[in-house]
């Protein structure tokens, strides 16, 4: 069933190999034997230095694609440009950074494969958010956008689309954050600890965007840089994200809490439907600048916001009471046959 991964069993849910970080210490026993407290903390260095590395490498990598985007005459903004050069970028440095962990694709969470898992996880993401998705049209919050054709080939054209690029998000950040992060995370400090901390993390990286303010007429090589920078002053404004960040935060603790129950091919498959929903929404419609519900969005987007994380606390209780259903009646059947 679409929801088996709801009653996996917990023993199922130690997929997680515990070892990350196996063997890491032999190259480092001599240097660090005196200072264990320095050593323990290690790994988290080498986590911290992937990330540095990524923004670094990505923001040069960014000024001659643009170039090759201007010579091949595509549309695309420096600010796309960059966006899809950080991501390249943590893609190819994420090997190497496993590696250097001594852990492998059954760390992370890629082995072995559930392909059947993402497909299914895809029509449970999509199951999820689309009730949202229909309140925001029902309280007009977004209405439908009489620029663009809506026919029935137009809808499924945006709905291969959104499912292209909700698979590639969904991959990209479910192998990071819940395959890569919170494997470190959990090895090292309490589960709970690990599910808020890598959740927390994943929120956060998607404000790291600059306000109107900053525009780029004639991008450099250090372009990159300073939109970085400004990125990063934009975080010291919670004020401005905070309902966005909020709603993500919980979709991260779900998806944490769906790796732990069953196998990351299922946050890969949901992360793909929210994406996809979302990005079908946006293109058939626009924000309703006078209404009175405008609030229960955020700006980041326009769909995350209060709405999006009353629904996951709805989902949440009704799946822990469907859950505590299923035990209770599992324990009577069990008390019967004995």
């Amino acid at each position: 069933m679409a929801i088996e991964f709801a009653v996996v069993s917990a023993r199922r849910s130690s997929a997680i190999p515990e070892p990350l970080v196996s063997g890491y210490r032999k190259p480092l026993d001599g240097i660090l034997c005196f200072c264990p407290g320095v050593f323990s903390l290690h790994p988290f260095v080498v986590l911290l230095g992937y990330f540095v590395s990524v923004l670094f490498m990505g923001s040069l990598l960014a000024y001659p694609v643009y170039l090759l985007n201007v010579v091949f005459g595509l549309d695309f903004g420096y600010e796309k440009v960059l966006s899809r050069s950080i991501v390249l970028t943590s893609v190819l440095l994420f090997w190497p950074v496993v590696r250097s962990l001594e852990a492998g694709l059954e760390t992370v969470g890629l082995k072995p494969l559930h392909g059947a898992s993402i497909w299914r996880g895809g029509l449970l993401g999509v199951a999820a958010v689309v009730p949202v998705a229909m309140l925001i049209f029902a309280l007009e919050i977004r209405v439908l956008d009489p620029r663009v054709s809506i026919s029935l080939g137009d809808v499924v054209s945006l709905a291969v689309l959104g499912a292209v690029a909700g698979l590639a998000v969904g991959f990209v950040e479910e192998v990071i954050f819940r395959g890569l992060i919170f494997s470190l995370l959990r090895n090292r400090i309490h589960v709970v600890g690990a599910a808020v901390a890598t959740s927390m993390l994943y929120a956060l990286v998607h404000f790291l965007k600059v306000g109107g303010d900053f525009v780029v007429a004639d991008p450099e090589w250090w372009t990159g840089f300073n939109y970085l920078s400004h990125a990063f002053s934009t975080l010291a404004s919670p004020a401005e994200y905070w309902d966005s960040f909020v709603s993500l935060f919980l979709l991260g603790l779900v998806l944490t809490w769906v790796r732990l129950r069953s196998n990351l091919y299922w946050c890969i498959g949901i992360h793909a439907g929210f994406v996809m929903v979302i990005q079908v929404v946006k293109a058939l419609s626009v924000r309703s600048v006078v209404n009175p519900y405008n609030h229960l969005v955020g700006s980041y987007d326009h769909f995350t916001g209060h709405l999006v994380s009353i629904w996951l606390v709805i989902l949440a209780i009704a799946v822990a009471v469907w859950l505590g259903h299923r035990r209770r009646t599992a324990s009577v059947a069990v008390d019967r046959l004995l």
